[in-house]
Order: structure tokens, then C-alpha cells, then sequence
């Protein structure tokens, strides 16, 4: 019911203020065409004169026209250069933008969301396979026996970018500091067969096999066990 009042308020003053304008803009050119009218009639009565006068109103009619499209063109390219220095992320939701009113039901509402989002985040650590995910707001305790992953992060993209690296750009970055560059593309299989007799390169490779082409979310644990053994295999290149 309020906001029904308040929809009808905003339109009745909305329809009140067009009307306004468009009445006060009437007597405006009512009063600013008397001149005109009067230069016309007069010319009439003066027929030696005609032509000369017939003239003058019609440069007076197009130099008043123009000026005004120029004051016209002049506003609206002074509008638009304020409304471009408004960033394009924001938002009017604020007091002065909308209203007191307005800007306290956004906020509320905001806050709402804000605390039910807090409530539907998990209280602890959460590890199932294909996702590994850690709340920041655990203890120092908890953190220290934790090994460090971004959030949410997707054990697949990790090691699928070790096979693309190799067969798009015909590199492996070792470290930060450390890219090894590859005349030809090979597969990671190829580029250690030199190894192939060091078991743990074997079993590296065994695991990422299974890892890369089963088809099978991926643990935490093998996903730890393949860091563990790719820091292996970087130490031998």
C-alpha cells in the first residue's frame, strides 16, 4: 500500500512538473513572438518596404534559430560530458542518489544477503575429489598444518598445464626463474624417457597418466602426491 502511494505521488509530480515546463515554455515563446508579429504587421502597412522588411524578419527568424540549436547542441554535449565522468561501476543507491528511504531498503537489504551468505559458507575444510577448498578464517593453528591452495581450486587445469605447456609451446616451466624451451613438442612421457629407469620418475608418470586420462575426479592426497613427485622430476631436469 505504501509503496502503491508513493508510485502515484512520484508519477503526479512527475506529470505536474511536464506540464509546468511545457506551459512555461508557451508564455515564453508567446511573450518572445510579439516582436515578430509586430514587425510583420507593420511591413504590411508599409508596402515601399515589403521585400526589405520580408528579409530582415527571415535572417532575424534564422539567426534566432540557429543560435538556439548551438545553445541546444551546446547542453546536451555538456550533459553528456558530465554523465561520462560518473564511473561506469556505480551504482545509485546511495542517500543522495535515491532518497533516504530508498537508500535504507538497499542497505537492509544488503545486509540480509550479506549475513546469509555468511551462513551458507562452510564452517570447515571441505575435500572431496575434483575440488579442494579451505576457510580463511581458521585458526593460525589450523593453518600451520595445512598445505597452502587457493580457494576452489581445480586439481584437473593444474595438471593438464603441464601437457599443453609441452605440446603447444614446446616448453616446461621449472620455476620462476627456470623455463626449459624444447626443439620439438613432445609428450611429458617422451621428454622423460631418458628416466626411465629411475622408479620415481616411472611412477610419476604412471600417476600422471592416471591423473590426466582416467577420466576420475581428483583427491587432495594424489593431487599431494603428484606435487610431490613432479618437485622430484623438476630437480632432475
Amino acid at each position: 500500500m505504501i509503496r502503491s502511494l508513493k508510485k502515484t505521488t512520484h508519477n503526479g509530480l512527475l506529470w505536474l512538473y511536464t506540464s509546468s515546463f511545457v506551459i512555461l515554455m508557451m508564455i515564453i515563446l508567446a511573450m518572445n513572438s510579439v516582436i515578430p508579429i509586430d514587425v510583420i504587421v507593420l511591413s504590411k502597412t508599409n508596402n515601399s518596404h515589403l521585400a526589405t522588411n520580408t528579409v530582415i524578419i527571415l535572417v532575424i527568424c534564422i539567426v534566432f534559430l540557429f543560435f538556439s540549436s548551438l545553445l541546444h547542441m551546446f547542453r546536451l554535449f555538456y550533459d553528456k560530458m558530465l554523465l561520462q565522468e560518473i564511473p561506469k561501476p556505480y551504482i545509485p543507491i546511495t542517500e543522495n542518489d535515491i532518497g533516504f528511504n530508498s537508500s535504507s531498503s538497499i542497505e537492509l537489504e544488503m545486509r540480509k544477503c550479506k549475513k546469509i551468505l555468511d551462513l551458507a559458507k562452510p564452517n570447515g575444510i571441505i575435500s572431496h575429489p575434483g575440488l579442494y577448498y579451505h576457510n580463511n578464517q581458521q585458526s593460525e593453528f589450523d593453518n600451520k598444518n595445512l598445505q597452502e591452495f587457493p580457494n576452489n581450486l581445480i586439481y584437473e587445469n593444474v595438471i593438464k598445464v603441464i601437457g599443453q605447456e609441452l605440446k603447444y609451446n614446446g616448453t616446461l616451466t621449472i620455476s620462476n626463474n627456470r623455463i626449459l624451451r624444447l626443439d620439438n613438442h613432445y609428450s611429458l612421457r617422451e621428454l622423460l624417457h631418458v628416466y626411465r629407469n629411475d622408479e620415481k620418475v616411472e611412477n610419476f608418470l604412471n600417476l600422471y597418466d592416471k591423473l590426466r586420462f582416467s577420466g576420475k575426479p581428483i583427491t587432495c592426497n594424489e593431487f599431494k602426491e603428484f606435487l610431490h613427485q613432479w618437485n622430484y622430476v623438476k630437480s632432475k631436469l
